[in-house]
This record gives structure tokens, C-alpha cells and sequence, in this order.
């Protein structure tokens, strides 16, 4: 029996974040934007991208707009958001090794959680009246 792979970068990656608080005496608070899995699809799924400058664009929220307002580039799609597949697994390695992350700073004090179905302004706000 193959043993599965475990990818401990996102660990490492947090050992590095920690020590570099820790060094330069920092502290920190991560607000997690949270959104269940059908509501991610349908976003990804809506979302235009400019290839030029990489700003992220919403059908939802701009669907008329056709070019980057930074630098007039035709906005595009990206191809893995079309693909079930592809946003599937991009949802599994969420859950396999961001969200395991996000729980231990969030038993550790270190997360607000945030709904992030609700309208962007009034997640706005809310960041905002923590900061």
C-alpha cells in the first residue's frame, strides 16, 4: 500500500510567517473570508482577469465591463476556472492545507472569521471597524 503524499510546505510556510513575527516582534490578526465551497464555484466560474496587470474583475459585479480600468487590457478568463476539475481540486487543496492553517491560529486567538457571501461593502465595513 502506497503511502499518501503529505505536503508539509504550508507548514513550513507557517513556521516561516511565525518566525519572522516572532523576530521582528510582531503581531497579528488574519481575517479569514469565509465562503462555502458552491459559492466559490459560482464566483470563479463569473470572474475576469487582465492579463496585463492581473486585476480580477467580477461578472456579478461590473458584467458589462470588457477592458481593465487600469490599462485598457481586454479582460479574459482564466481557462482552470471553466474547468469543474481543476477548480474542484483547487478547492481540495484548500481544505487539505490552508484551511488546517487557518484552525490553528484560530484556536490560537489569531482569526476573525467573516462571512464572505455578504456584499463586499458591508465586508469593507466590517474589516475596517476592526482595524
Amino acid at each position: 500500500i502506497e503511502e499518501p503524499e503529505i505536503n508539509l510546505f504550508p507548514n513550513a510556510q507557517k513556521k516561516m510567517f511565525d518566525d519572522v513575527m516572532l523576530e521582528h516582534q510582531r503581531d497579528f490578526i488574519i481575517f479569514h473570508l469565509d465562503l462555502s465551497d458552491e459559492v466559490a464555484k459560482t464566483r470563479l466560474a463569473h470572474r475576469k482577469i487582465c492579463s496585463t496587470c492581473g486585476t480580477t474583475y467580477s461578472n456579478f459585479l461590473q458584467p458589462d465591463l470588457t477592458h481593465c480600468s487600469e490599462d485598457q487590457t481586454l479582460l479574459s478568463v482564466r481557462v482552470d476556472d471553466q474547468s469543474p476539475q481543476a477548480v474542484a481540486e483547487r478547492l481540495a487543496l484548500y481544505h487539505t492545507e490552508t484551511a488546517p492553517i487557518i484552525a490553528e491560529y484560530a484556536k490560537a486567538g489569531k482569526v476573525v472569521k467573516l462571512d464572505a457571501s455578504l456584499p463586499i461593502d458591508t465586508i469593507t465595513q466590517n474589516i475596517l471597524s476592526m482595524l
